[in-house]
C-alpha cells in the first residue's frame, strides 16, 4: 500500500503555487543512477492526457521532472477543454460532448458519450454509475500515434484508410489494460490488485459490460443525426469513421467479445 505523507505548507506553495493539488514522487535510490530513463518516461508515455477525459474534476495536469539538480526542471502541461452537452435535450441520462485535450504542443479532439445508469439494483451501496465512450476525431491529414499508455503502438493515417486500427486501453478512471478496443471505454469496473485486468466473473463488471452496446448505438444515432450538419463542435466524427471503430469479435479480447458480438447484432437491425 502507498501511504501519502503531507508536504509542509511552504514546500507545497513552492511547487504548486497557491492553488491545485501537488503530488511529489521521490526517486527511489536504485533508480538514481538512471535518471535520464526515468525522466524520459515521465515526459513521455508514463502519464497520458487521456486521464483528463474521465477524471472530471481535473482540468489541468502538470508534471514537473526535476531529477538532475545540474539541469533545469522540465514541466509537461496537459489540459482538457470540455465541450458543451450537445446530446438530446430530453435525455437526462445521456451527455454528448466534444472534448479537447492539449498536451504541450499536441492537441486532440474526442467525441465523448456518457450515460448514467441506476446502479442500486446491482450494488446497494451505489445509486448511480456512468459508462462512457470516447471516439478519436480524425482531422484531415492528421496521423494518430497511440503510445504505450493509451493504446498499442500503432500509427494510422485515418480511420477509413485501410491501415491497421489503433487499440485503446480500457479505463476504470485510470488505464487498466488493452482489450483490443478501437475506442476508449470507461466504467467503474472492479479490477484485480495489479490493475491489469477486470475481474471477469464479477456480476457488477458483467452488468457494466452489457451497458456498452446500447451506448455505442447512441453514438451511431448521434452521428446519423448530425454528421452532415457541418458543425464540428456537435459532431466532428463522420459515419465512415464511426463504422471503422466498430469492435470486432475476432479482435476484441476475451471478456469483451460478448460486447462486440452484441454491437454487431444491434447494428444489423439498424435501418440502412
Amino acid at each position: 500500500m502507498t501511504v501519502p505523507v503531507w508536504l509542509p505548507q511552504n514546500k507545497h506553495k513552492q511547487l504548486s503555487g497557491n492553488s491545485g493539488s501537488c503530488i511529489v514522487l521521490p526517486l527511489m535510490q536504485k533508480y538514481c543512477t538512471d535518471t535520464a530513463h526515468v525522466q524520459g518516461k515521465f515526459e513521455g508515455d508514463a502519464v497520458s492526457s487521456m486521464l483528463l477525459l474521465f477524471l472530471n474534476q481535473l482540468r489541468e495536469l502538470r508534471i514537473r521532472s526535476d531529477f538532475d539538480p545540474s539541469q533545469n526542471a522540465v514541466e509537461r502541461v496537459m489540459r482538457r477543454s470540455p465541450g458543451r452537452n450537445v446530446g438530446p435535450a430530453e435525455r437526462q441520462d445521456l451527455q454528448v460532448a466534444v472534448d479537447k485535450l492539449d498536451d504541450d504542443q499536441v492537441s486532440s479532439d474526442w467525441l465523448v458519450l456518457r450515460q448514467r445508469h441506476d446502479a442500486s439494483r446491482i450494488r446497494p451501496d451505489a445509486k448511480w454509475t456512468y459508462v462512457a465512450m470516447a471516439f478519436p476525431v480524425r482531422h484531415d491529414q492528421q496521423h494518430h500515434q497511440a503510445n504505450d499508455d493509451d493504446g498499442i503502438t500503432t500509427s494510422v493515417a485515418g480511420a477509413a484508410s485501410g491501415s491497421v486500427r489503433p487499440r485503446y486501453k480500457l479505463y476504470a478512471y485510470l488505464p487498466v489494460s488493452d482489450y483490443g478496443l478501437p475506442f476508449v471505454l470507461q466504467a467503474d469496473f472492479i479490477v484485480n490488485a495489479s490493475r491489469e485486468q477486470v475481474v471477469e466473473d464479477d456480476a457488477w463488471n458483467q452488468w457494466l459490460r452489457e451497458r456498452a452496446p446500447p451506448l455505442f448505438l447512441e453514438a451511431v444515432a448521434h452521428v446519423r443525426a448530425h454528421s452532415d450538419a457541418g458543425l464540428p463542435d456537435v459532431c466532428p466524427v463522420s459515419a465512415t469513421d464511426l463504422l471503422a471503430m466498430v469492435p470486432l469479435p475476432n479482435e476484441v479480447f476475451a471478456f469483451f467479445k460478448p460486447m462486440a458480438q452484441e454491437v454487431l447484432r444491434r447494428l444489423r437491425q439498424e435501418p440502412c
